[in-house]
């Protein structure tokens, strides 16, 4: 109580907001929270709710997570390096269906590795999942440029262009 009353009323009031909030927005990590070097080229990404999630499956997603907010927060990591780990996150969250952040992940993938066919067809996947079908036909018209031979591709981009209804 000395310690209490030793305190402005603004004091008290701050290290009561403190206590109430969640630790992940006391101290965000480096992916929702992006060094300096990496803030004009990559986007944040928000820690998602997670607790309706199976234990392994929460596990795999902080695991995997921490693992990339390592290499994010070191200065010498390679491009590929982290768009390898940017898109092994966004299919985790895929997975589980955490859209949101997958969606992220696989951008900040393409950003680091724009050659990269996976991310490119990755992304049109998840959108088309989530009922976005221009999105899904414009991120695998990307993944054709890369990649024109992988067979599934006419597959998606006709299904996609069905859902938007272009019957040609």
């Amino acid at each position: 109580s000395k310690y209490w009353s030793s305190k402005s009323k603004f004091e008290r009031q701050l290290l009561l907001i403190a206590l109430l909030l969640p630790t992940h927005v006391l101290f965000a990590d480096a992916l929702s929270q992006l060094p300096e070097h990496w803030q004009n080229q990559l986007t944040e990404v928000a820690e998602p709710e997670l607790s309706a999630l199976e234990e392994i499956a929460h596990e795999a997603v902080t695991s995997t997570r921490t693992e990339l907010n390592q290499l994010l927060s070191k200065p010498g990591a390679s491009k590929a390096a982290l768009a390898e780990a940017y898109g092994r996150m966004g299919a985790l969250y895929q997975v589980y269906n955490v859209s949101i952040p997958a969606e992220t992940c696989y951008t900040n993938a393409r950003s680091l590795a724009p050659s990269i066919f996976r991310w490119a067809y990755y992304a049109a996947w998840l959108a088309q999942q989530t009922g976005r079908p221009s999105i899904a036909l414009q991120h695998f018209k990307e993944a054709q440029k890369l990649q024109p031979d992988y067979a599934p591709l006419a597959l998606r981009i006709a299904q996609s262009q069905l859902d938007l209804g272009q019957l040609e």
